[in-house]
């Protein structure tokens, strides 16, 4: 039996499918589903009903998860304590995608510092394709990124183009948000037609295409306003009833930071889920000091996924 058995386990289980884990992995269709395979030849038992509807697992199945998630959080635990017994020095070069990932950053650094004040970590926010150009140059140890299903299979196209190596972390879903006082918040249920009387700002200096053309698809016809400041971005989408896009985890948690609220509206056609996740070149060794900042950003990412959960 190998870890990755356990490990790919997990994932079936926690996206619903063998396909997904892969994609999610990283890896192909085929490791995951021989791996697993693999195992229950060893272990003698069927984990896993297979149909053409997907997977489910068999009682033996629930039984022998349970042991693999206990397996994969003594490894994670062991890694863990296998940074108390050194003092960390040295450098980390990482790379955020968004004023989300930011945040994320920002809060791990803090406790790196505390933790180990000889570190240095440096970081700089550039768009998702930024990042991943980065790391595949070696610019940057680390990048820690999301992006959502609209611009998916682009992102993705990337990592195979640069043999990067993503992991993801959670997932969150997009959503439209507007102020307090604007004449759609608070509506319980909101036609996409109703969104096109209003305009639309980012945060970044180009809007994503693909979100632009989505809403241009379905008739916006206005060009977004980009304001590069979080602050003046919030003040400006509540001083004039227009509309921002801001993953639902960071409103419930920026909403503890800024004077202006953000509320995100019920809107059924604008249903996008983000992936979060950090990123690395596949032939790069992570050195101790990158494998805890990806531990920290594991452990703040954990926190905004229980967030009102």
């Amino acid at each position: 039996m190998q870890l990755n058995q356990f490990k790919f386990l997990v994932a079936v289980d926690q996206y619903g499918s063998i396909s997904r884990a892969a994609q999610e992995l990283y890896i192909s269709q085929s490791t995951v589903s021989l791996a697993l395979i693999n195992l229950e030849e060893e272990l003698g038992v069927t984990i896993l009903n297979r149909s053409k509807r997907g997977v489910s697992f068999t009682a033996e199945g629930k039984m022998i998860l349970a042991r693999a998630k206990a397996i994969m959080e003594e490894v994670e635990g062991l890694q863990a304590a296998s940074f108390d017994t050194q003092e960390l020095t040295g450098e980390v070069r990482l790379g955020g995608s968004s004023h989300f990932c930011m945040n994320i950053i920002t809060d791990m650094m803090i406790q790196m510092k505390r933790q180990y004040p000889g570190i240095c970590i440096m970081t700089q926010r550039q768009p998702v394709k930024d990042v991943i150009k980065a790391v595949a140059q070696k610019e940057l140890d680390l990048g820690f990124i999301n992006f959502n299903a609209l611009n998916e299979t682009d992102v993705r196209n990337e990592f195979r183009r640069y043999h990067l190596e993503y992991t993801p972390i959670f997932q969150d879903r997009m959503r439209i948000c507007v102020g307090s006082n604007h004449p759609l918040c608070g509506k319980a249920q909101i036609d996409f037609a109703e969104l096109l009387q209003y305009d639309l700002v980012s945060l970044a200096f180009k809007m994503d295409e693909f979100t632009y053309n989505y809403f241009r698809q379905r008739g916006y016809q206005r060009e977004p306003i980009s304001i590069n400041d979080i602050a003046n971005l919030r003040k400006y989408t509540a001083s004039l009833d227009c509309l921002m896009i801001m993953p639902e985890k960071e409103i419930e948690n920026s909403n503890k930071t800024y004077c202006t609220k953000i509320h995100g509206l019920d809107v059924p056609e604008f249903d996008v889920a983000v992936s979060v996740g950090w990123l690395h070149h596949g032939d790069h060794t992570m050195t101790l000091l990158e494998q805890k900042v990806v531990e920290l950003l594991e452990r703040e990412c954990q926190r905004y996924q229980d967030l009102n959960s």
